[in-house]
């Protein structure tokens, strides 16, 4: 199995890789939207019959978590606060720990219901690896 560490890839190139691999996974298809100010949705699915899933995406790679959570905690909480999805999921393509992942879940806390919504580098290559067909440019 091929280990990325997406480096190489634009902010625009990393969404369009999450978007590709959770379709994937999830067999839905994903909204996707113009680049720029995104009032906090990357991407996002919305069934006829509600509840939407607001996806968003943060490159990260070559960074630190405390500069992550601290990015989160002034600029994405607030927008999330007031679109109040049913299910947030964020994405990053900085590895994790399971104490990062628990301090995400617990900055988001009640948008991210659960670790599977909080996906790092390690879990995109585990897509990666399930979807073989999508892989990084």
């Amino acid at each position: 199995m091929s280990r990325y560490d997406y480096k190489s890839l634009s902010p625009l190139d990393f969404e369009e890789l999450t978007r590709d691999l959770l379709q994937a996974e999830w067999h839905v298809a994903m909204e996707a939207f113009k680049c720029g100010r995104d009032q906090g949705i990357d991407l996002r699915y919305a069934p006829l019959a509600g509840g939407t899933t607001i996806v968003q995406c943060k490159h990260y790679a070559s960074s630190s978590i405390s500069n992550l959570l601290s990015h989160l905690r002034s600029s994405e909480l607030p927008k999330v606060e007031r679109l109040r999805p049913q299910r947030y999921v964020l994405v990053t393509s900085l590895p994790l720990s399971p104490a990062d992942k628990d301090k995400l879940i617990e900055l988001f806390k009640p948008f991210i219901l659960g670790p599977a919504d909080v996906i790092g580098a390690d879990d995109l290559n585990g897509l990666l690896s399930r979807h073989p067909d999508t892989s990084p440019s």
